[in-house]
């Protein structure tokens, strides 16, 4: 598999997480909850959140932009005829 696959691969995940998440929270606004079972939701929805807030965060913040310098220095300290 090429990275430029890989990183498609994980795009797509990542988007497929966060559209989860918005169809998660529209079922909570339109559908009511059993009493018993609200602490539950709630959890799974943070559960969500957080997964989404993290593919966001990894994709387009700070840990992207590491992880790119990283590939510039590993491919920089490459011997030339490697490159």
């Amino acid at each position: 598999m090429t990275k430029l696959n890989e990183k498609k691969i994980i795009l797509l995940f990542g988007i497929f997480i966060v559209l989860l998440d918005f169809v998660i929270f529209a079922l909570l606004i339109f559908f009511p909850i059993v009493q018993e079972n609200k602490e539950i939701v709630f959890t799974g929805l943070g559960v969500m959140l957080g997964w989404g807030g993290a593919v966001v965060m990894f994709n387009w913040g700070s840990s992207k932009t590491s992880a790119d310098k990283t590939d510039v220095i590993n491919e920089s300290l490459k011997p030339p005829e490697l490159k």
